[in-house]
């Protein structure tokens, strides 16, 4: 996430969102200037579910079968990947799906984690575009700003990244702000402590509200 002193107009941190950079107005935007090279690969695993779902017919299937199997595992790759370790084992640690169905005894006796994740990507499915989430992810991986790009940002930028974010991991923020910084402009980064992932920068922004509100004060 990334606030930009001028008028407030605040998006997630998820897919779509983090191309959205402010050139004069303040957004809350995925962390960073670019999408780090090891995350167009996490990208292309996303989408590649509902490529080889058979209902997917190379995105002709409107007033078809949609391509739910496909869709369902791509957003089940797209809930772990935004998480983190530390969250996986709060949230779920070694628990079974079903107390009475060891993982160890048949190959679909799945643990918690596995059900959960699974079944919610399942219900957001019936929700989910196919054509539309590719398209969306395929700009993400295009994401990348040019010196002349970066040069017209006339704001003051605060990124604020979470600490265990493996998709616009703190990095990304400060070579973001060094770059920025050498350019003439002014950036500030104040990161996220905890282990919840890429999703931190959407629950637990509120850990840095003070640092947000003394950037919005100045």
């Amino acid at each position: 996430m990334s606030f930009c002193k001028c008028s407030v107009a605040p998006v997630g941190a998820g897919p779509g969102n983090f191309g959205d950079l402010c050139f004069q107005r303040q957004d809350a935007v995925g962390p960073g200037f670019d999408i780090h090279p090891y995350v167009i690969e996490i990208i292309n695993m996303w989408t590649t579910p509902i490529m080889l779902d058979a209902r997917w017919k190379g995105g002709d299937y409107y007033g078809r079968e949609e391509p739910l199997d496909g869709v369902a595992v791509a957003l089940e790759n797209v809930t772990i990947t935004t998480r983190a370790p530390g969250w996986a084992e709060k949230t779920f640690g070694y628990k079974w799906a079903d107390a009475a169905k060891n993982p160890a005894d048949a190959m679909f006796n799945p643990f918690a984690i596995e059900d959960t994740i699974g079944k919610a990507g399942q219900a957001r499915a019936k929700t989910t575009d196919a054509n539309s989430f590719i398209y969306t992810s395929k700009a993400n991986q295009l994401y990348r700003l040019t010196d002349d790009e970066v040069k017209g940002i006339k704001a003051k930028i605060l990124f604020v990244p979470a600490s265990s974010d493996g998709i616009f991991p703190p990095e990304l923020s400060q070579r973001a702000a060094a770059r920025f910084k050498a350019q003439g402009g002014t950036a500030e980064v104040a990161i996220i402590d905890g282990d919840g992932g890429h999703l931190d920068g959407v629950f637990n922004v509120a850990k840095q509200g003070e640092a947000i509100r003394a950037f919005l004060a100045k």
